[in-house]
């Protein structure tokens, strides 16, 4: 009988693979990308998104209100979404088609800023005139001329603190943008943005409410841990088993963002100690010890001789 040759590394994905053999500052910074894990919210987001991304231009077009706790995923579903339909500019004209304008809400209050952000989004780079009619129409141009099809604004929630003068500027122009443009808009947060869009009694009409919520200690739970596991240069496979998965769900209280970072503090300990996979040991631990950084050679300096 032949023998048939297993391959040792058939739980890593081929970027994982080629950086194996790598330093352990390769191996770290790898671990530390972006990655794009296929997720039951990620694709309830998308779906949801494309849906309004190709619907038909009403009067009345729906909207959208993604809300969740900080670090659920909104933004990295949000990102997805945008990768699909990228901005791009016309062969025949030059000018900048944008599909999906993605914006984010300022740190601090301003009443202009949500149409400037609009405006820049759109390629428009000069100052904005100094009359709001003249902003709104303005706006209107350069939505039409780039052929939006979707709005996206994230971190809406943080405006329902700045008073009731910037709370209604931004009812009165959702409102109107949304008529004038027949465009769908999505506004992401947390649930201070549902008592912000419930507070207008037309947003509140308007806007769908969809809610990401925390993984449970699952199936589901399980099947990302080990579809993130995948993405992480370690040479030996890790066992994904209840204890692990208790352990990682405990500590990470079914945040996304939590979770990742715990696995990636993990994996980083694992390539360290040779160990090369996750334990839930690993993980228990992870809680009272430092970041772990990759230590680099120690860098002499030369003192220059005296003339």
């Amino acid at each position: 009988m032949n023998s048939v040759d297993v391959d040792p590394f058939a739980h890593l994905i081929p970027g994982a693979r080629k950086v194996l053999d790598g330093s352990e500052a390769a191996r770290f910074a790898f671990i530390g990308r972006d990655k794009l894990i296929e997720t039951p919210a990620l694709r309830q987001v998308q779906q949801y998104g494309e849906e309004l991304y190709a619907h038909a231009q009403i009067q009345r077009p729906p909207n959208g209100l993604l809300i969740g706790p900080s670090g659920i995923g909104k933004t990295h579903a949000i990102s997805s979404l945008v990768d699909r339909h990228p901005p791009r500019r016309s062969r025949a004209s030059g000018e900048l088609r944008v599909p999906i304008l993605l914006l984010e809400y300022p740190p601090e209050p301003s009443r202009r800023w949500f149409a400037k952000a609009i405006a820049e989004g759109l390629g428009y780079l000069m100052p904005l005139p100094r009359h709001s009619a003249d902003i709104y129409a303005l706006l209107l141009r350069l939505i039409d001329r780039a052929r939006t099809r979707l709005i996206i604004c994230e971190e809406v929630g943080q405006l329902h603190g700045w008073g009731r003068e910037h709370v209604l500027y931004f009812y009165g122009l959702t409102r109107w943008l949304s008529n004038q443009t027949k465009v769908p808009i999505i506004y992401t947060g947390t649930d201070q943005a549902a008592d912000l869009i419930d507070g207008d009694i037309q947003l509140k009409r308007r806007f769908e409410h969809l809610k990401l919520v925390p993984w449970k200690a699952d199936a589901e739970f399980a099947g990302f841990i080990k579809a993130y596991l995948r993405t992480l240069p370690l040479r030996h496979e890790t066992i994904v088993d209840l204890s692990l998965v208790e352990c990682v769900h405990e500590m990470s209280e079914g945040i996304t963002d939590t979770v990742v970072k715990i696995l990636n503090r993990a994996a980083k300990r694992a390539i360290q100690s040779g160990a090369e996979r996750i334990t839930a040991a690993d993980i228990i631990a992870d809680v009272s010890l430092p970041p772990v950084i990759t230590i680099g050679r120690p860098i002499v300096r030369r003192r220059q001789r005296r003339r």
